[in-house]
Formats: structure tokens, sequence, C-alpha cells
């Protein structure tokens, strides 16, 4: 190779890396409930995980994880094409 190939391989990993890194920055609640209901119940725990985190709520506390759990079910079992965001108010201050 020579040193303009190099530069031209360079100038391309800078251009394309920070592009495909703005690829996956989507919100996990814009996952539709068919995307939820494909994942493994290892992903879709992660998946409720991130949508608290998302939504500023702590992902440990019992109420947030069987409040958003039982909300994601019950959106998800009716519209495989709702997205996650739609399970509830999270302006809410009570589940």
């Amino acid at each position: 190779m020579t040193v303009r190939h190099h530069r031209t391989i360079a100038v391309l990993g800078l251009v394309l890396v920070p592009v495909a890194g703005l690829t996956g920055c989507s919100s996990t609640g814009d996952l539709t409930c068919g995307e939820f209901n494909a994942q493994g119940l290892v992903e879709q725990t992660e998946t409720l995980s991130d949508l608290l985190d998302e939504h500023d709520l702590d992902t440990v506390d019992p109420g947030n994880v069987q409040g958003v759990t039982q909300a994601v079910s019950q959106l998800c079992s009716s519209d495989s094409g709702a997205v996650l965001d739609d399970a509830t108010d999270w302006d809410s201050a009570y589940w």
C-alpha cells in the first residue's frame, strides 16, 4: 500500500466510526413490543432496566421493577407494534 492509501483508509475510519456509533443511539423506549417479545428473558430484563434508567427511575427498586414489568407485559400482550414508552405514564408518581 502507498502512503496515499493509508491516508484514505485513516480518513474513512475517522468518518465512518462516529457515523456507525450514531446508528445505535436509539432509545430503549422506541423498541416495539414485537422486538421486545422476540428477546430472551435475560435481554428482556436488561431492556426493562434500561427503560427505567432512561426515565430516571431506580432500576433496583422492587416497585419499579414490578411496575414496569406489568406495564410492558400488559401493553405487549395486545399490540406488538406498540413502543415500550407507551407502556405507562412516565411522569406519574405511582405505577
